[in-house]
């Protein structure tokens, strides 16, 4: 059973045909997205997902570091780590606890594509599906694997926050991913933008996580972005516990300016986090279990279905940056290994190796 809590009041919803016809018309025309650690662990539930929950992946990181729980903000333990633990270190056990975790089961998901396609296709397609009429793409997870499946139905960019040593750096952002059509050639179409706040390990390794990172988030373009894409536009909200309170700050200050909010839940939040939603009219969306949210968003016929050809693609991409995070020791070590990189270059290299996580 689904319990909706609509402006504070609770209206529990029996059948899949209630939701159906109450809450999906209410984003057909399109909606702005953001998602979290939910959608990480729906990808990866065939492997190992202790650690891909922010509770789960911070409290290895506290042992690791032998250090006790100093506080209920998970951005204050994983400060606390960090002063324990050298960067390097760090991340190591990001990379062990969270990227080859999350690559090894997306491999293991492949293993059942090949055996059982239409299982496969029940995990895969509401992801799709759920980005299909996604205007704009707010990703607060610390992986882009989530992000290509949501946003591979268009022409794509993901754009990941980076801390950098040179404030006179800049950042760049991945290569705009053009589908191409049956002569192989690049179809320009619309650039939908996938905002990751946080960063992503595997693309540069370096992320916000510890406490004296968001106060450097707070001042960026990014976050700005981030916050202001939901502007005149429903909010849909999904695999988020919102325990973020600059979050909630930033949707309290601009509420406003966003159309209907729906908060898409598997565990009731807490009383104080329900009163906020009802101060802020935001609609929370109760499921029983994440296998039912995801069974609903594959079921809409709000949302149309992905082609089979574009899901295969999307998730074949997939598949390949997991083999390149396993593999990214060796790939490292043949570029240094090969004569004719710069020593400047190796050094670059070697920067890379650290900031991923990667023992040389």
């Amino acid at each position: 059973m689904v319990k909706v809590i609509e402006h504070g009041y609770l209206q529990p919803i029996e059948t899949f045909m209630d939701i159906e016809g109450r809450i999906f018309p209410l984003i057909t025309s399109g909606y702005c997205l953001w998602v979290g650690t939910g959608i990480t662990q729906h990808i990866a539930q065939f492997g190992d997902t202790s650690t891909l929950s922010w509770g789960g992946l911070v409290a290895a990181m506290e042992k690791k570091a032998s250090i006790s729980v100093v506080s209920s903000e998970f951005a204050e333990r994983l400060q606390a780590v960090y002063g324990k633990l050298p960067y390097v270190n760090v991340q190591q056990e990001l990379r062990k606890l969270f990227l080859i975790p999350l690559s090894e089961a997306i491999l293991k998901l492949e293993e059942l594509r090949v055996k059982n396609p239409h299982g496969f296709k029940r995990i895969i397609n509401p992801i799709m599906k759920l980005g299909l009429k996604a205007n704009t793409i707010v990703n607060f997870n610390i992986e882009s694997f989530s992000s290509i499946l949501l946003a591979f139905t268009y022409d794509y960019r993901i754009k990941s926050f980076k801390a950098l040593r040179d404030p006179k750096e800049r950042n760049a952002a991945t290569p705009i991913f053009r589908h191409t059509d049956e002569y192989g050639n690049a179809e320009n179409r619309h650039i939908r933008e996938i905002i990751h706040p946080h960063g992503s390990l595997e693309e540069s390794g370096t992320c916000v996580l510890k406490s004296s990172d968001y106060g450097i988030l707070s001042s960026t373009l990014g976050f700005e972005v981030a916050i202001h894409s939901a502007f005149l536009s429903p909010l849909v909200i999904v695999g988020m516990s919102l325990q973020d309170e600059y979050l909630c700050d930033q949707l309290t200050k601009y509420r406003g300016d966003i159309h209907e909010v729906l908060w898409f839940v598997v565990e009731m939040p807490s009383d104080e986090k329900l009163k906020w939603a009802e101060r802020n009219m935001i609609t929370v969306v109760k499921f029983d279990s994440p296998k039912d949210l995801w069974e609903c968003i594959h079921e809409t016929s709000h949302i149309p279905k992905t082609s089979e050809l574009l899901m295969n693609e999307g998730w074949k991409k997939v598949v390949h940056l997991a083999k390149e995070v396993i593999e990214g020791r060796e790939q490292i070590r043949r570029d240094m290994q090969n004569p004719e990189v710069s020593e400047e270059m190796r050094e670059l290299l070697r920067m890379i190796a650290i900031d991923r996580g990667i023992i040389l």
